[in-house]
């Protein structure tokens, strides 16, 4: 039987096997991936809803950084004004932007450029070498909280000062994000693990949506 022409079905593979890659992904039930198991999904969908809250955490305070920063150079131009308040919410913003950078970074899995490198291994090697990684991140997180907790000990020993939000509050901001690095890296791990032990391979970084 003549076949139809393939601009009639484009996605029928009865009828055309071009392009393939067009083709619209199938829909599972439960809205994930097949290849995820029921504890997989759901450390992925909990790794997922702490990254977005991350993202919004980084949106909301790069437009205080923004704003901050329009106001302190109209009041210091037109009213030759320099609020110290200003000062500080710029530097405390600029500060959380960095560690909670960080952690949002370590969710979405962008903070390690090994692409040509890893081209050289297998899939699976691939994903071994990322529990190992991980492993080693989580140990630096761990040092990261260390650090952090000592030096908002040594702030809250620091003689207060007039200030928009003490330096003892800001001084949490370490210990917070590494925290929250180690949350995401342990999530990695449950799901490399997974996929492992069931003989598969999980989807690489740069293929995970």
């Amino acid at each position: 039987m003549a076949r139809q022409p393939r601009w009639a079905f484009p996605y029928d593979p009865g009828v055309s096997t071009e392009e393939p890659e067009l083709a619209p992904a199938r829909v599972v039930r439960g809205g994930h991936d097949p290849e995820h198991s029921k504890l997989s999904a759901i450390v992925t969908r909990f790794d997922d809803a702490l990254g977005e809250g991350e993202r919004v955490l980084l949106a909301a305070v790069f437009a205080i950084l923004v704003l901050t920063g329009l106001y302190r150079t109209l009041a210091e131009n037109v009213f030759n004004e320099r609020p110290l308040w200003s000062i500080q919410l710029t530097r405390i913003s600029a500060f959380a932007i960095g560690m909670f950078g960080a952690a949002y970074a370590s969710q979405s899995q962008r903070n390690f450029g090994l692409d040509l490198v890893s081209a050289l291994f297998s899939a699976r090697v691939k994903a071994v070498v990322r529990v190992f990684t991980n492993l080693a991140t989580l140990f630096a997180a761990g040092l990261l909280y260390y650090g952090g907790k000592l030096v908002q000990g040594v702030l809250a020993k620091e003689k207060p000062e007039e200030q928009l939000i003490p330096t003892s509050v800001i001084g949490w901001f370490i210990p917070a994000a590494a925290v929250l690095i180690g949350i995401h890296v342990v999530c990695h791990l449950i799901v490399e693990i997974d996929f492992l032990r069931r003989g598969k391979v999980a989807p690489a970084p740069e293929m995970a949506g």
